[in-house]
């Protein structure tokens, strides 16, 4: 089963190394600022205690990659409103990935964040990738691939000068869609920037 596959072949994690190359190619002075994305997007790591990438399915998601055909069966998984996360656990985001995944495979992996950066799969366009299970299939492998297709992202979307210039609303916004602030990205990411650089 393809869900099941998507375990790491490389155990590798990310160190500051890696991120500091990351800033260089993407002509940023400060690593921080990537690591600080890395810590607020996925405070437990990219990777669960199973070996499978850390997920959050977003039913909302769901519901627009399939017109809401499974909304009367299976409002959990498909809803316009966002949410019905659970208890938040590793498992049970996985459970409700598995569940969508039975339903429509290609949607479920679309309406999902994948690994350290929590990358939406409906971003494979965006990652050189030709659909959801192409950009999983690679974010599955590494964490080194992760941040790789986190350079991509921010490079198609024009998000480099906004961490170049700790501009944390004006990335947040391009990273985490209109809805950041409910979120409040922007400050943990801020909050996190400032806890690495000790001030």
């Amino acid at each position: 089963m393809f869900l099941e596959a998507l375990r790491a072949r490389d155990a590798t994690k990310l160190s500051r190394a890696d991120y500091e190359r990351a800033a260089r190619e993407l002509e940023i002075d400060e690593w921080e600022v990537i690591g600080a994305v890395a810590k607020v997007e996925a405070e437990r790591g990219a990777y669960g205690p199973d070996g499978l990438p850390t997920v959050l399915f977003e039913r909302h998601k769901f519901k627009e990659f399939t017109a809401g055909a499974h909304d009367g069966a299976h409002p959990d998984l498909s809803n316009r409103a966002a949410g019905g996360y659970g208890d938040g656990k590793h498992a049970t985001a996985w459970t409700r990935l598995k569940r969508a995944y039975a339903l429509d495979g290609e949607a479920a992996l679309r309406a999902t964040s994948w690994g350290q950066f929590q990358m939406m799969g409906f971003n494979h366009h965006m990652t050189g990738h030709s659909d959801a299970h192409a950009l999983v299939a690679f974010l599955a492998e590494s964490e080194a691939n992760q941040l790789a297709v986190f350079m991509q992202y921010v490079r198609f979307n024009g998000l480099i000068e906004a961490l170049r210039k700790h501009n944390w609303r004006a990335f947040a916004a391009g990273y985490n869609g209109p809805g950041y602030e409910r979120g409040e990205y922007h400050i943990k990411m801020e909050r996190e920037y400032r806890r690495l650089k000790g001030t």
